[in-house]
């Protein structure tokens, strides 16, 4: 039924002029930081395909592809079943961010993981991949965790640090400035996570695709040597 639905919403597209659709899967701080600056390109070259993006946890992202609801996804690490290709694009660590003024974190240029339970720090649900890495980590090492609440959306995260003095962990790659948000490393612990492009291995991708793939792909990877210096 998802098959039939999408290709009457294929032939509706042709049938108005449109150059076809793309369905992708992202994590959503990837969605968020890293695809907004390659869509001007793509769009060039693809004036008419319509981008839906299924943005969510890794692990819906690799459902998605599977089950052929996404051509290819942009996931952190997990168990990827053997129905996936996987290729690695690179590498991130977290940051702290928060509003400027937040009196909880005042002039600190830096923290340690140790440091972040008084800060009033908000967590992504624990069924993430980026919590739950954060959380073993931590664990391993006896220390606490850090988060006074949680919450499923990138989105809420993001208001409860602009607008009620929360902080929250975020990957690096993110860019939060246009927010208006500030960021510091976190050290004392070096934990960093790696991403990769998900396909099925008997897909080949369109077109479309395969270009947007590719400028993410060296997206991704400038934002990889930007933070990470060799």
């Amino acid at each position: 039924l998802s098959d039939l639905d999408a290709g009457i919403v294929e032939a509706s597209r042709h049938a108005r002029g449109d150059e076809g659709s793309l369905v992708i899967a992202s994590v959503a701080s990837v969605a968020y930081s890293s695809l907004p600056r390659v869509l001007a390109p793509f769009q060039t070259r693809y004036p008419g395909v319509f981008i839906s993006v299924r943005d969510g946890i890794a692990s819906s992202i690799a459902s998605l592809v599977e089950e052929r609801i996404a051509e290819f996804g942009i996931a952190t690490h997990m168990a990827f079943g053997p129905g996936l290709e996987v290729r690695g694009l690179g590498h991130y660590h977290y940051r702290l961010i928060y509003a400027s003024g937040n009196p909880l974190i005042g002039k600190k240029r830096a923290v340690t993981w140790a440091d972040l339970k008084p800060l009033n720090v908000v967590g992504l649900n624990r069924l993430s991949s980026t919590r739950l890495q954060i959380d073993d980590e931590l664990a391993s090492r006896n220390l606490a965790v850090p988060w006074c609440m949680e919450v499923d959306q990138l989105s809420t995260l993001l208001g409860l640090v602009r607008d009620w003095g929360f902080s929250a962990v975020v990957p690096s790659l993110m860019n939060t400035t246009t927010l208006g948000l500030r960021s510091m490393p976190i050290g004392g612990i070096d934990i960093d996570r790696e991403f990769y492009l998900v396909k099925r291995p008997d897909v080949t991708l369109s077109p479309h695709a395969a270009f947007l793939a590719q400028l993410l792909e060296d997206q991704l990877g400038a934002t990889h040597a930007l933070r990470h210096p060799t």
